[in-house]
């Protein structure tokens, strides 16, 4: 039987207290292998978890439009009415913060995009180089704590599960490719399910895009069009919990969010290269929060003092002031320090 464990807005202690997971080899070319392959008699006994996440899902969704197999899920579990996300509230940080119930200035995601004074590399989501290199990646994330409980694990995308971390990959997983469909993802978690115990996983993530991209692309506001992405995740989710009931294994379903959206306009975008001379720096990544990489550590001061005076909508700090977010690694910032 499943169990509903809720719709969390972040996730951290709760699922490390469900699962004691662990890792092994691949299917096919597509995935790579480590050697833990099959379940300790320990582990076989274990109830299954699978953790789903919702990319960009906002908490007032379900209230707002009432999918109905999401509404279920929640009335017959447990709910967060939301939860602070980790700083900075983007995908690869949040993801990873709950993968390993660490901020990021412990785990090293500060960005989906950022430099590294120590390696002299830039780390970005659309590098497979470095989104596979587990040397980025710090603390223990739940499939590589599960690996040394003797436990197998499967992934289809979540943030980390593509990279060697301590050496570590989950069992079976994918590489991320953002055309497989939702309900490509559910076929792989059910047909999974239904492997022999020995070899059946006993921690499964799926992640989903949907509401992140609709949400980007129309705005979070726009009502049809949330309406209609919500609705059609609703029926693959729904689609999924039946399946996972007829299994009549002990699932726990764990659904969590990376962060929420909120509606911006144009007149409060800030392009730096109206505040300050752009060739004298580089810009790793973008949003709410800028990381500005001097070419001339001397010209630090004289950046920053030119910004200083422009302050209105932003406010900006050298990397020693800035206030403690649980966020600034002294390397992988715009003013390293030591």
């Amino acid at each position: 039987m499943m169990k509903h464990l809720g719709l969390f807005k972040l996730l951290y202690l709760l699922v490390i207290s469900f699962i004691l997971v662990s890792c092994g080899p691949a299917l096919n070319a597509n995935r790579f292998a480590p050697l833990t392959t099959v379940n300790t008699a320990e582990s076989i006994e274990k109830p299954y978890v699978i953790l789903i996440s919702l990319d960009g899902f906002r908490h007032d969704y379900v209230r707002t439009y009432n999918p109905p197999h999401l509404s279920s899920f929640i009335n017959e579990g447990s709910q967060a009415a939301s939860l602070i996300p980790s700083f900075p509230t983007k995908t690869f940080p949040n993801h990873y913060t709950i993968a390993t119930g660490m901020y990021p200035d412990h785990h090293g995601l500060l960005a989906n995009s950022y430099y590294d004074y120590k390696k002299k590399k830039t780390y970005s989501i659309g590098n497979r180089e470095t989104v596979t290199d587990g040397s980025f990646y710090k603390g223990t994330p739940l499939w590589v704590n599960a690996n040394s409980t003797g436990m197998v694990t499967a992934s289809y995308f979540f943030v980390g599960t593509e990279a060697d971390i301590q050496g570590v990959h989950p069992t079976y997983y994918y590489n991320y490719d953002g055309k497989v469909t939702n309900q490509e993802r559910v076929d792989q978690a059910i047909k999974w399910l239904d492997m022999p115990e020995e070899t059946r996983p006993h921690l499964i993530t799926l992640y989903f895009s949907d509401m992140d991209d609709t949400g980007r692309r129309y705005g979070p506001n726009n009502k049809e069009k949330i309406k209609e992405a919500l609705l059609k995740l609703d029926s693959t989710l729904g689609d999924l919990f039946d399946r996972v009931d007829s299994t009549g294994l002990p699932v726990n379903i764990v659904i969590v969010s990376d962060h929420g959206m909120a509606e911006q306009s144009i007149e409060k975008l800030i392009t730096t290269d109206t505040l300050v001379n752009d060739a004298l720096y580089n810009l790793i990544d973008n949003g709410v929060i800028l990381n500005i990489h001097p070419h001339n550590s001397e010209e630090t001061n004289n950046i920053f003092n030119q910004l200083k005076k422009l302050e209105n909508k932003f406010t900006v700090y050298k990397t020693k002031d800035a206030p403690h977010f649980e966020y600034v690694p002294k390397i992988r910032t715009g003013d390293p320090y030591k």
